[in-house]
């Protein structure tokens, strides 16, 4: 079974997380019935009913991140090629 994903539409949705190198995405097309501890760090960055659907794990926070969707200002964010110290650089 394969679906389309459009990596860069989804990302688009994500404010911090989409341009972080230490966003990490897992995702599921969607008609996938996921558990519940899962599912709670899950969403639907391209509206209801759609596909796909993606959980984002942060490798500074080691931990799945609930409403990446939503998130504005992360210490922990940073662009390919930026030296190692946490910030938040686009907090504008």
């Amino acid at each position: 079974m394969s679906f389309d994903f459009d990596r860069a539409a989804a990302m688009a949705q994500l404010p911090r997380c989409g341009s972080c190198v230490n966003c990490k995405i897992i995702v599921w097309s969607g008609d996938a019935e996921l558990k519940l501890g899962i599912a709670r760090s899950t969403i639907k960055p391209l509206g209801p009913g759609k596909t796909p659907q993606l959980a984002v794990n942060c490798t500074w926070l080691k931990q799945p991140i609930q409403a990446p969707d939503k998130v504005h200002i992360c210490d922990g964010w940073r662009e390919a090629g930026d030296d190692l110290q946490p910030r938040d650089g686009g907090r504008g």
